[in-house]
């Protein structure tokens, strides 16, 4: 349970500290194997949307 909310948590853009101080964990490395998956799925959404304004900007958008 406490997995599931570390993972969500992560989705909702909270920091690890935060995580952490919510959910228990005694340490960031518990965190981090929780909230992996979260942080990429997150950082290839960011990358898709940088992709997406630099095709508009060479397109003349």
């Amino acid at each position: 349970m406490r997995k599931a909310a570390a993972r969500r948590l992560a989705e909702a853009g909270c920091t690890p500290h935060q995580i952490a101080a919510i959910t228990g964990h005694k340490t960031l490395s518990e965190i981090e194997r929780y909230t992996r998956a979260a942080d990429q799925k997150k950082l290839a959404e960011e990358a898709m949307k940088r992709m997406e304004i630099v095709k508009r900007v060479r397109e003349g958008l």
